[in-house]
């Protein structure tokens, strides 16, 4: 975006039973095969974040894992959904 300045932002809420991580850069972005591409562990720090999806996913269930949203030119999102387990709901505070 000729930015200068790279930002980072990490957002964290709890949306009902879920807790939804959301960390969010304002970069150069990725195309479409690029994202696929990181799922698949074809490139270089793919192997991480399918490893995390797949381990999210397994212990979760399939509406739990990671989501990758980018656009070019515009920046990335990397979202992490995760349940909240009962007997930490009333433990959880943002």
């Amino acid at each position: 975006t000729g930015n200068s300045r790279g930002e980072i932002n990490v957002f964290i809420n709890k949306c009902g039973n879920f807790v939804l991580v959301e960390i969010m850069d304002n970069g150069i972005g990725m195309e479409v095969t690029d994202i696929n591409k990181l799922k698949k562990k074809k490139i270089k720090g793919g192997i991480g974040i399918k490893n995390v999806d797949e381990r999210i996913k397994l212990i979760y269930g399939e509406e739990f894992g990671v989501k990758i949203d980018s656009e070019l030119g515009y920046g990335t999102i990397i979202s992490i959904k995760i349940p909240v387990s009962k007997d930490q709901d009333e433990k959880f505070s943002i």
